[in-house]
């Protein structure tokens, strides 16, 4: 936004400041982009998610905050369990964020798996790109002297 003085007014004296709004439009080209972003990876990691929006915006629900529900639960549960719980959602034409929530925690409850916790982590890509290779645990309790079987 940008502000400036506006002197040509009439009746308003220089000193006075008035918001400019975008006449190009290109807050609302950045504003739709964004929009779209999300959407697009959740539609190229999970098809049924095109259908789930499509029943969503002819019940008149909310997209943004559905794709940004979905989007958390493709982070939580990846996204083959996310994709069968959006197809199982379509197939119940229960279109809402909550109902494939609800399904992804059913499935989690049936397979006794634990809770899904993000990680959050920084925005600095020394901590978002670095790997850590996996070790056997043998090698560990070698160095450490433990032995396997009852300890006396």
């Amino acid at each position: 936004m940008t502000l400036w003085p506006r002197t040509s007014d009439r009746g308003n004296g220089a000193g006075k400041w008035k918001t400019r709004g975008t006449s190009d439009g290109l807050s609302d080209q950045k504003r739709h982009a964004r929009e779209h972003r999300g959407r697009n990876r959740l539609m190229a990691t999970c098809p049924s998610a095109q259908a789930l929006l499509e029943g969503v915006a002819l019940h008149g629900g909310h997209l943004g905050g559905t794709t940004s529900r979905l989007l958390r639960l493709l982070d939580d549960y990846g996204p083959s369990e996310t994709e069968l719980a959006l197809a199982e959602s379509v197939r119940r034409s229960a279109f809402a964020a909550q109902s494939v929530a609800h399904i992804l925690d059913q499935r989690r409850r049936a397979q006794n798996a634990p809770v899904p916790i993000p990680v959050v982590l920084p925005d600095d890509p020394r901590v978002r790109d670095l790997r850590v290779a996996a070790r056997p645990m043998a090698v560990y309790d070698t160095l450490a002297g433990h032995t396997k079987g009852p300890t006396s």
